[in-house]
């Protein structure tokens, strides 16, 4: 396949990244010296016990957190280097994110959901990117309904749908599942997994499922800040 041989350059490079947070307590270090490199179009799954460090983890890798030191490279962009505005611009074009909560807007319809952040990145075709996303997570029938009106794995569905319309090089999932039945849980894993692999997309999946890690080619565990052995 042509270009496949840059294939194998890393999608994030992390250096010696260290996050330090202030708190009523003081100062408190989250994230110890992580270093960590990630294939393109890989499925990762990112483990450890409440509090280690994971969602915090994504948060950096995001660009929502700045690192406190460290370099932290996404797609070849140093993100410490880029102002508020580029590191906004960028997170738009390159960044997908699925939250456990949903995270969507009451006012506005599925559709409207999934449509206004490809509007914002300037899109003409938003709305039609917007439907053809949730069609492919089987909700083509929900496009004019609130959150209100959809159930949790209908909402789920739905934040799928817009962290993969833009088509981006990466999708950082935390706890995608979480909020879900068994049985539910699983069809959004598998439409999460079946769209990483049409679209050759790189998953990092944050999971306190064994089972669902080990469906990931790379797995990362961390505790108490630290990637570990």
């Amino acid at each position: 396949m042509p270009g496949s041989s840059h294939n194998s350059a890393p999608i994030l490079e992390l250096d010696a990244v260290n996050l330090h947070l202030k708190s009523e307590a003081g100062d408190v270090h989250i994230l110890k010296d992580v270093s960590l490199t990630l294939p393109k179009g890989k499925t990762v799954g990112v483990m450890g016990p409440s509090g280690s460090g994971k969602t915090t983890l994504l948060m950096v890798l995001s660009g929502l957190e700045r690192a406190t030191s460290g370099q932290v490279q996404v797609a070849g962009r140093n993100l410490s280097a880029l102002s508020e505005d580029a590191l906004a611009s960028f997170r738009r074009d390159n960044i997908g994110i699925v939250f456990q909560n949903f995270h969507l807007i009451p006012t506005m319809t599925a559709l409207e959901n999934v449509a206004v952040p490809l509007e914002l990145g300037g899109r003409k075709d938003a709305f039609e990117l917007a439907e053809k996303a949730l069609r492919s997570v089987g909700l083509g029938h929900r496009l004019t309904h609130y959150p209100s009106q959809l159930s949790g794995g209908e909402q789920q569905r739905v934040a799928v749908a817009r962290a993969f319309a833009p088509q981006p090089k990466l999708i950082l999932a935390d706890e995608p599942t979480g909020n879900l039945d068994a049985d539910t849980g699983k069809m959004v894993t598998e439409l999460m997994f079946g769209l990483t692999k049409e679209h050759g997309t790189t998953l990092v999946l944050v999971t306190h499922e064994a089972a669902l890690a080990k469906r990931c080619d790379v797995t990362v565990h961390i505790r108490d800040g630290r990637i570990a052995a």
